[in-house]
């Protein structure tokens, strides 16, 4: 995620990355509010306020790229990610 949203940020990335990123966005949005309730309990131990995946599913991703904060936002919402899916494969194990 955070590799296909730095490919396309830059201004001349080729299409190839561009259309990745739009291929998982467009799926980050349909299963987003599927999963939202999961990913909670998640970005909550990170004692943040409000969910950091709603700019994601909001289409705001440019913003969120651009701006001061941008790497450390990309690299917790990476962390929490990594916390839901490690959940997910020890509760199947």
């Amino acid at each position: 995620m955070v590799d296909i949203l730095c490919m396309a940020a830059r201004e001349n990335a080729p299409d190839i990355y561009r259309n990745a990123y739009l291929k998982r966005q467009q799926s980050y949005r349909e299963q987003f509010w599927q999963i939202r309730e999961g990913l909670r309990p998640y970005w909550q131990e990170w004692a943040l306020e409000a969910d950091p995946f709603v700019v994601l599913s909001e289409g705001e991703i440019e913003e969120m790229i651009h701006s001061v904060n941008s790497i450390d936002t990309m690299m917790t919402l990476q962390g929490i990610l990594e916390a839901y899916q490690e959940s997910l494969d020890t509760a199947v194990a």
